[in-house]
């Protein structure tokens, strides 16, 4: 058995060598996230970015229905919707950074420890770390895609406060409509074992916690 500890030691210094830079970047993005309200604040209210059209800008006027009537006759402003949305995410961001078991900050401890990484344990720790890897992937596709002469550039838009607007707004219609309804929904009326809406939005927010899923692969062929 002797010969075996030098081999875990060697393995958990691995571990935690990997674990400093991984909770290094992990830190970053969680800072770049945070910076993110009062920079997107300051892009509504205090920035020019949309020449003409500014936060008073009405929200009926926007293109948020398509070609599709609606009866819908709102007072609200561009202003207004940003902040809902606004406080929305950080309402969000604050239940990420606290839950469901362990704070963020808490959650680091044991990668900078031992390098092991619990991604039930804490959401903005799922999160960052998938994001930063959204991010490597789409840096080496955008690479490789100059180094065949593709260039990647954003969708055409006439004002780019609108554009900052449709860009917060996706998120949620992304979640509420994909996600919540096409997906989350029909695998609750498969796998729920009571009917109720406050278990059906406890399965929506944690389905691996409320739903019994046995056969995950089924589930992932609803999917």
């Amino acid at each position: 058995m002797s010969f075996i500890r030098p081999k875990l030691q060697e393995s958990n210094k691995f571990l935690r060598s990997i674990g400093i830079p991984h909770s290094a970047l992990l830190s970053v993005i969680f800072g770049l996230m945070l910076l993110s309200f009062p920079i997107g604040m300051f892009v509504v209210f205090n920035s020019a970015i949309g020449g003409d059209i500014n936060f008073e800008y009405p929200l009926s006027e926007l293109d948020l229905f398509g070609n599709i009537p609606h009866p819908f006759h709102f007072d609200v402003t561009l202003g207004d919707a940003f902040t809902v949305l606004w406080i929305v995410y950080v309402i969000i961001f604050t239940i990420a950074i606290f839950g469901p078991t362990t704070t963020f900050f808490q959650t680091l401890s044991p990668i900078l420890s031992n390098g092991k990484i619990s991604f039930q344990s804490n959401y903005l720790v799922s999160i960052t770390t998938w994001f930063s890897i959204l991010i490597l992937v789409s840096t080496i596709v955008t690479l490789t895609q100059e180094g065949f002469g593709i260039t990647t550039l954003p969708p055409p838009t006439d004002n780019d406060l609108i554009q900052f607007f449709y860009v917060t707004l996706a998120p949620l219609i992304e979640e509420i409509g994909f996600r919540a309804l096409l997906i989350g929904l029909p695998v609750f009326m498969i796998y729920s074992h009571k009917f109720s809406i406050f278990h059906m939005f406890n399965s929506l927010w944690n389905p691996s916690r409320h739903l019994h899923i046995y056969d995950s692969k089924k589930a992932i062929s609803l999917i």
